[in-house]
């Protein structure tokens, strides 16, 4: 009956938003010439983008010098991927100023950094009304273009900025302040709160304008929080149900919290903006981490047509490379990569969580090494090192970047989880087989090791001969006492639904015969030794043993 009951209330919720934007597209239909901006406005807002097009289209050819109204126009094209009208849009001001931050902007989205950061330096230059958005734009573009430290000057300023003004500053600076207020947080983590009251103060000085909540949304996901997340996105959707964006930072959302619902909002956005790099990208690689290769490529491909040299498109071309084994078209987008941005982790990140997602460890870590030395403050590098180097048995070394990725990203949960274990271990002790080295707990390892040590060396023994593989000895083996332990390490949080689990390095095709019956091993022993375990101590007398 709740489900029942809660899917009627998500139709009627659909239909009421259906209604409310179809009134909204009658009455601008319906709107005098004098009050066509306004309507455009409306209707850009609530997402009836084809109206209004025609609205402000008629305003700007109506008056030329209609700053606002050509913007608009422009985000309208742009919104719905038309970003080469957009750029004509634009290019077509009779006063270039005003319009040059906006046109940056799309040319960022078309792929021509060089060019966008010509028109964010005019706008300064020129002290434009947008200044302060196109000073942070022009930062974020230098940014990636690997000059980290003026940019990080750049973002300092606007500190200041926001000191000096005295709670004064309207809504696109405070929005200005927060994007550059999040970059400083790479340094002080504890600057992310700052973003946010920057984004929050842009949102109340600012009901009607969606960007202060996409912004806060992107950064409460980035730190891990996806509930405030998912509500940032949602009050954009409550007004527009089409915007591209708001649809693209829910799916991330739910991605992040692996609920359903991701590729139909996926979906919708490409629906909407058929060139929409970043949900192209994010699907590409949903559909290469499901096997689906062929699919994944061509979302790239058609990311690529819009923006060759995004590094988000370029990122997506790698890991599909990767993933088909095609080591020189691996080598041949991360080059093209480096070319755009030369201090850029991005990349090597999403190729190294790739390779993590398909339990590729040893490349994982690889890779995740590669994006720490381009950006030493590429905190999620160090995590994804450490926490792949654990995978594979080295231990103190894996601890080490951990650690130094949980010093500058204290928000994670997987690295302090993770963290949290390995303070555990001193309660550890090793024992010594001829191919096993057992990681176990001291208080009871000479018990578990009487049993273990014959069980797992005659195991070895039948899958090395069954699969005629000779793997890299010894191999570590771990028990814990809780199960919430044994889900920390191997995923970072509780919750895994198993008993047992291997993780393997390079290994080729026929080896994983023997890597799968390893783990399905380590379960079975586990299930064993409890009950061969628990009937001893009853008959002893003993209190039941903790594993």
């Amino acid at each position: 009956m709740r489900r029942a009951e809660a899917g009627r209330r998500a139709v009627a919720r659909t239909l009421l938003l259906a209604a409310l934007a179809a009134a909204g597209a009658d009455a601008a239909r319906a709107a005098p010439p004098q009050e066509a901006p306004e309507a455009g406005y409306a209707a850009l807002r609530t997402g009836a983008y084809d109206d209004a097009k025609r609205l402000l289209e008629r305003r700007v050819k109506d008056a030329p010098d209609d700053h606002r109204a050509r913007r608009a126009l422009a985000e309208a094209f742009v919104l719905t991927g038309d970003y080469r009208r957009a750029r004509e849009v634009l290019e077509a001001a009779p006063d270039p100023v005003p319009a040059a931050n906006a046109l940056g902007e799309v040319l960022l989205l078309l792929g021509e950094r060089d060019a966008a950061a010509d028109r964010f330096r005019e706008a300064v230059r020129a002290g434009a009304a947008d200044a302060l958005t196109a000073e942070v734009n022009l930062a974020e573009t230098l940014f990636l273009a690997g000059e980290v430290e003026e940019s990080m000057r750049r973002f300092h300023r606007f500190i200041d900025v926001y000191n000096a003004a005295g709670g004064r500053l309207g809504a696109s600076d405070l929005v200005a302040v927060g994007r550059a207020v999040r970059f400083l947080g790479r340094r002080d983590p504890a600057l992310f709160r700052d973003a946010l009251k920057a984004f929050d103060e842009a949102a109340a000085a600012a009901p009607d304008w969606h960007e202060p909540h996409l912004r806060a949304g992107a950064l409460f996901l980035e730190k891990y929080a996806s509930p405030e997340a998912k509500e940032e996105f949602q009050k954009v959707l409550d007004v527009n149900p089409r915007h591209p964006d708001a649809l693209l930072g829910m799916a991330r959302a739910l991605a992040f919290d692996q609920a359903p619902g991701v590729d139909a909002l996926l979906e919708r956005a490409l629906e909407v903006n058929p060139h929409h790099v970043g949900a192209r990208t994010t699907r590409a690689l949903r559909l290469l981490t499901a096997g689906r290769l062929d699919e994944a490529r061509r979302d790239v491909e058609r990311a690529l047509e819009v923006a060759p040299d995004a590094p988000d498109a370029l990122a997506a071309l790698a890991a599909v490379s990767f993933v088909a084994g095609d080591d020189g078209g691996f080598r041949l987008a991360r080059a093209r990569a480096l070319e755009v941005a030369p201090r850029h982790a991005g990349l090597d990140i999403a190729v190294a969580r790739v390779a993590e997602r398909t339990r590729r460890y040893a490349e994982a870590a690889e890779r995740a090494e590669a994006a720490a030395a381009l950006d030493p403050e590429a905190w999620e590098a160090w995590g994804l090192l450490g926490m792949n180097l654990l995978r594979l048995g080295a231990i103190e070394e894996g601890r080490a970047h951990l650690e130094r990725a949980f010093a500058g990203d204290p928000y994670n949960p997987w690295f302090k989880n993770t963290l949290d274990l390995l303070d555990t271990f001193e309660g550890f002790e090793t024992v010594p087989s001829e191919h096993f080295r057992f990681f176990l707990p001291a208080h009871e390892a000479e018990l578990l090791a009487t049993y273990l040590v014959p069980l797992a060396e005659e195991a070895y023994a039948r899958l090395r001969a069954r699969y005629g593989v000779e793997p890299q000895t010894p191999l570590r083996a771990e028990l814990y006492a809780r199960h919430a332990d044994f889900s920390v390490r191997t995923l970072g949080e509780a919750g895994l639904g198993a008993l047992g689990v291997s993780f393997l390095g390079s290994t080729p095709p026929a080896a994983l015969g023997f890597w799968a019956g390893l783990g399905q091993l380590a379960a079975a022993l586990l299930a064993a030794l409890k009950g061969t375990l628990a009937a001893l101590f009853a008959l002893l007398g003993l209190p039941a043993l903790g594993v």
